[in-house]
């Protein structure tokens, strides 16, 4: 897409009427037979449609050109507007090279015009009506400001519609029959009236106090307004677009049949407008008159592997190839793209075949280059978890920022040394220092280093999971440690498994980095409970039940029982029967010992048969 250079160009040069930002007052607009006039110029001026020329008159009673005149019409419709600057830019490359021919030789308003023929205000052929040759110098006619300014307010359909006009004009058959109904809207909008005697003479020259006046009079009827928002999701059936501002606001618009809805340039149907791009909405008022996009694909990040760049005719082009084949993309690359090579501002030169890179696009164009090594060593990590799922990953702490917190996925034939010696995954544990080498953001070789420590606790907590973990009481500060499968545990020197832990067990710790190896643990005295009530939950795998109790005042609690393996479970006759056979909702006698705030079953009676 062409640069739009000069967006708001100074139009003294041209005929005292292109846009400033300063509020006018004209001197020669002092006189009394200019009161009519004087407000609307002045107010046209303060919002920099129009200016004066440089002596510090306006010239109320020259005529305005026809050039002069589209382009005060086009900044009404906001061709100036900075949330349209895109818009404008599709418009030059759309219609450019048809305004730069010979015939219309335009200077200061050719991306006003352009503006004007994309927007459907002006068509090809009224270029020749209106520009063509000396006709742009021309002054512009009465009935050819009502058919322009009908067209700016996009409302040339309606216009058209109305087929039995009925002008009250003495001279209405004077009127030119292609704008009488563009005359009619005007006339019933308010925006221009006769000229005395109740005609409207169409063939009358504007002039630029009148140019004023009518100018006022449409924008304030129009009452523009542009929004440059992100087009989240479509609904046809109701006819509404759901849009995220730029302040993360979510917002509804409705349109209508004559909203008008450009991808590329082109008109589009709704049900194929793309979402998640940005777009422009223009409103009239409460009507939304035109929903832009200003690219037909959303906003992406790209991963790939850089291939190489070509800078040619000031576009930049980069090529990547995907991880997993040797399909090759080339994306073309705004002019302020920003390029980074790890976390430091650089430029495409620094990037070497087979690097990683992450592109940004926006709007269709790479607004962001990340790039980073092919390979990666990362050194003084400390593992803080190894997770294992559909695919293993590991979590590290690091004292740069640039990796602490990291997860990264582990390669299935990982190569993994500890302490030296070669070893596998099963190995490593939470806390073991280790030097990480990473290939396209996977692990492809571990090298850990451990330490071997030993504490001395009380058991605060027993976590039965797919990772089981012990929270231990140490000096008065917890710790929570992980158990391995692999660990050695011994209660009272006797073999045991973590379900035989109790709170209030005294253990001995053998750590390798944060990783428990070995549990040395010895049990207190125990008192004999009995238990009667509702079984809640039952666990066969781990052997253990919750049982609701209610005592004599109806008061209820649960009690959690630990049944070991050599429980004896009989039912009312005597019977023996099974762990497995007792059902949620029965009722149970249980006997047993209370252990450290354990209570461990060594009986279990069943009451009731469901």
């Amino acid at each position: 897409m062409k640069k739009l250079f000069g967006f708001i160009i100074a139009s003294d040069l041209a005929a005292g009427i292109i846009s400033s930002a300063f509020a006018a007052r004209f001197g020669d607009m002092a006189d009394k037979s200019w009161d009519w006039a004087r407000e609307y110029v002045e107010e046209m001026a303060d919002a920099g449609y129009i200016n004066g020329y440089e002596d510090g008159t306006f010239r109320p009673a020259q005529s305005i050109t026809k050039q002069e005149g589209l382009v005060l019409f086009a900044r009404a419709m906001g061709s100036n507007d900075e949330k349209n600057r895109e818009i404008v830019e599709m418009a030059l490359d759309k219609y450019g090279a048809i305004l730069d021919a010979e015939a219309y030789k335009l200077t200061y308003s050719k991306a006003d015009i352009a503006f004007m023929l994309y927007r459907d205000a002006l068509s090809i052929d009224d270029l020749d009506i209106y520009l063509k040759g000396e006709l742009k110098n021309s002054p512009m006619k009465r009935y050819e400001a009502a058919i322009i300014i009908t067209k700016a307010m996009g409302d040339e359909k309606i216009a058209k519609s109305n087929v039995l006009t009925d002008l009250d004009y003495k001279d209405a058959l004077s009127i030119p029959i292609e704008a009488i109904t563009y005359v009619y809207y005007v006339t019933d909008a308010g925006i221009m009236q006769g000229m005395g005697n109740n005609e409207f003479s169409p063939n009358t020259n504007v002039l630029r106090s009148q140019m004023a006046v009518m100018l006022s009079k449409t924008v304030n009827k129009m009452k523009p307004s542009f929004e440059e928002v992100k087009l989240t999701s479509i609904d046809t059936a109701s006819k509404n677009i759901t849009v995220k501002t730029k302040g993360g606001e979510t917002k509804l618009y409705g349109y209508s049949d004559f909203t008008v809805a450009r991808v590329d340039g082109e008109i589009v149907r709704y049900n194929a407008f793309p979402e998640g791009v940005d777009v422009v909405v223009t409103s009239f008022g409460s009507s939304v008159k035109y929903i832009d996009a200003l690219s037909s694909q959303p906003d992406e990040e790209i991963v790939g592997i850089f291939k190489g760049y070509s800078n040619t005719s000031n576009e930049l082009k980069i090529t990547l190839a995907t991880a997993t084949s040797a399909k090759q993309n080339t994306y073309v690359c705004s002019g302020d793209v920003a390029i980074y090579y790890g976390e430091k501002a650089a430029s495409i030169n620094s990037f070497k075949e087979n690097d990683k890179v992450q592109l940004s696009l926006s709007r269709g164009k790479v607004s962001k280059i990340v790039g980073e090594p092919k390979e990666t060593i990362i050194k003084n990590a400390a593992v803080e978890e190894v997770a294992i799922g559909s695919e293993v990953t590991m979590t590290i702490s690091h004292s740069s920022p640039d990796y602490d917190g990291n997860t990264y996925a582990v390669e299935s034939d990982v190569t993994v040394k500890k302490n030296g010696a070669a070893s596998d995954l099963r190995s490593i544990y939470k806390g073991d220092k280790v030097t990480l080498t990473i290939v396209y953001d996977q692990i492809t070789k571990i090298e850990a280093e451990s330490t071997e420590k030993r504490v001395k606790g009380t058991v605060v907590s027993v976590e039965i999971s797919a990772t089981p973990t012990l929270t231990v009481d140490i000096n008065g500060e917890e710790k929570k440690y992980e158990i391995p499968k692999s660990v050695k545990i011994m209660i009272n020197g006797e073999n045991a498994t973590v379900y035989d832990l109790r709170v209030g067990d005294t253990v001995n710790l053998t750590l390798d980095s944060d990783a428990v190896v070995n549990i040395d643990a010895s049990v207190s005295t125990s008192t004999a409970k009995v238990v009667r009530g509702i079984v809640e939950n039952i666990n066969t795998s781990y052997g253990f039940l919750t049982v609701k109790v209610t005592d004599d005042e109806g008061n209820t609690s649960t009690e959690m029982i630990f049944a070991k393996s050599e429980v004896l479970v009989v039912d009312l006759t005597g019977s023996k029967k099974n762990f497995k056979n007792i059902k949620e909702g029965q009722e149970v006698t249980v006997t047993g010992t209370m252990s450290n705030g354990a209570f461990d079953a060594a009986v279990i009676t069943i009451m009731t048969e469901l």
